[in-house]
């Protein structure tokens, strides 16, 4: 009987040493290895089950390489935009990027208005906080999938107001992203449209013109207002025949306050 005894109990001892060994591997699977966190990178490390499953409340970590120990968190809702963006109700100024979701979330102030710049893998949103709560007033495929955002605030059209000129890094030979998001002062509220949308951006505020190119061709444009009006179009045109080169050449458009059409020359290329 005692031997029968014994047996059981060191069976029983080594399912709970069995037991404790498993728990301490599962927490181990689970932790994070901060020796291989790079800095500024974001990790989930926190999911709150206080809704239900599709409005999941996800805290994003960014730890910092040195000190490993969390710099900075972004709360998110997985679903809802707006009520993620109620968790910033009282955030005057930001810019937070998570690489890992694709997600990027800006908030800047015009003339003591608050707007929002929401921006991931499909889509780009335009805010404004009104009446207590953030509501859509644009969007936007100029945004989707493009991470690495900056908003610049400058009175880009001269009206005595701060604008925002946002950049978008899209990478590879298309080069810089750029939204003019003019603020309209009696409206109290952001003016944009797809029109104002350009690549490689030269900026002439004091002459009131912009310059974009893309490929082999670029465009000059006149601010006026809240939009932008083409003066000139240059097309840029290669002429070879098989393997030897002729000539380069470029053909010039130019417009009238109209929208119409002055002139095209094609001269060559200096």
């Amino acid at each position: 009987m005692l031997f029968t005894m014994k047996n059981v109990l060191f069976i029983l001892i080594s399912l709970l040493s069995a037991c404790s060994t498993s728990e301490k591997q599962d927490r181990k699977k689970e932790s994070v290895n901060l020796d291989s966190v790079k800095l500024d990178t974001v990790i989930q490390v926190k999911v709150t089950e206080t809704e239900p499953k599709e409005e999941r409340l996800i805290y994003w970590y960014i730890y910092s390489k040195d000190s490993k120990e969390p710099s900075d968190s972004l709360g998110w809702y997985e679903t809802n935009i707006e009520k993620s963006l109620a968790l910033y109700n009282d955030v005057e100024q930001l810019s937070k990027t998570v690489h890992n979701i694709g997600l990027h979330l800006s908030i800047f102030k015009l003339e003591n208005e608050k707007f929002a710049i929401v921006a991931n893998s499909t889509e780009g949103n335009i805010y404004k906080f009104i009446d207590g709560k953030y509501q859509k007033i644009y969007s936007t495929e100029a945004l989707a999938g493009f991470m690495d955002i900056l908003v610049r605030k400058m009175d880009i059209n001269k009206d005595g107001y701060k604008d925002a000129l946002v950049e978008v890094e899209t990478g590879g030979s298309y080069g810089k992203g750029y939204l003019f998001l003019f603020y309209n002062a009696e409206e109290k509220s952001i003016e944009y449209d797809d029109t104002t949308e350009l690549r490689n951006v030269e900026l002439d505020v004091d002459k009131q013109k912009v310059l974009c190119s893309y490929k082999i061709i670029s465009r000059l444009y006149k601010i006026e207002k809240f939009d932008f009006r083409v003066m000139e179009e240059t097309e840029y045109l290669v002429f070879t025949t098989g393997e030897k080169f002729l000539e380069d050449k470029k053909e010039i458009t130019k417009y009238d306050t109209a929208g119409n059409i002055i002139s095209i020359d094609t001269v060559c290329v200096e």
